[in-house]
C-alpha cells in the first residue's frame, strides 16, 4: 500500500503490516510494480515540477538498489510482462494552472507559466543485475499524430500521462491522457508514441 511519504508490507495471508519502506527524504511516493523481487516505486520531487525518480528495492530486504533520475511527477511505474522494460508515466503537472477562459462547460484554460512536459520514461530493466537499470528513452507527443474529435487541447497544460497498460506480447503501451480525454499509444519497439487517439 502507498501514501505519500512511503510504502505499507503487508502479509496477504493474515492482512497485517509486516514493515514499512519510507521514501519522505527523497520526495512523494505515487506508484509501485514489483517483478522478480525488485520493487519499482514512482516518487515525485518535493518540487513537483522538477525530475522524479524511480527506486528500485529488494522486497526481501527492503533495501534500496538503485535511483534512476526520470521525468516530473512520476504518477505510475510498469513492468513488462517479462520484466525487460519498466515504463514511467511522467505527468508534469503545472505548478499553477492558467486562467480560466470564458464560462463555457466544460471549463477551458489558458496555457500555464511552467507546465513541465509529460512523457514516458523507458528504462531498461533487461540485465539479471538491476544496478545496470537505466533510462533508454523518453517517448514525448511533439509531433505526434492525433485521431478523434473529442481530444482536449484547451485544458492549460500538455499531454499528462498518468496510467499505463500494456498488451500481453509486450509491444505497445496504453497511456490514458485524462485531462484530454485521450490515449497515447506507445510502440514498444521503437519506444515513441504512434498515435494519440479517443
Amino acid at each position: 500500500m502507498t501514501g505519500g511519504t512511503g510504502v505499507d508490507i503487508l502479509n496477504l495471508n493474515t492482512g497485517l503490516k509486516t514493515g514499512y519502506v519510507d521514501v519522505s527524504p527523497f520526495g512523494s511516493i505515487n506508484s509501485v510494480d514489483i517483478y522478480n523481487g525488485v520493487a519499482a516505486f514512482a516518487i515525485e520531487n518535493e518540487v513537483r515540477s522538477n525530475d522524479g525518480f524511480v527506486q528500485f528495492y529488494d522486497t526481501s530486504s527492503q533495501s534500496l538498489i538503485k535511483k534512476v533520475s526520470v521525468g516530473a511527477l512520476p504518477d505510475m511505474v510498469k513492468f513488462t510482462a517479462n520484466g525487460s522494460k519498466l515504463l514511467v508515466a511522467n505527468e508534469g503537472t503545472p505548478d499553477q494552472y492558467g486562467a480560466e477562459i470564458g464560462s463555457s462547460s466544460p471549463k477551458k484554460f489558458a496555457p500555464a507559466v511552467n507546465d513541465p512536459t509529460g512523457s514516458v520514461s523507458i528504462i531498461d530493466t533487461s540485465s539479471s543485475d538491476i544496478k545496470d537499470a537505466k533510462v533508454i528513452a523518453t517517448a514525448g507527443f511533439e509531433g505526434v499524430a492525433q485521431t478523434g474529435s473529442h481530444i482536449r487541447t484547451d485544458t492549460g497544460m500538455d499531454f499528462e500521462p498518468e496510467y499505463i497498460a500494456i498488451n500481453e506480447k509486450g509491444t505497445k503501451a496504453y497511456v490514458s491522457l485524462q485531462e484530454a480525454n485521450a490515449v497515447g499509444v506507445l510502440d514498444l519497439g521503437t519506444n515513441e508514441f504512434e498515435k494519440v487517439l479517443v
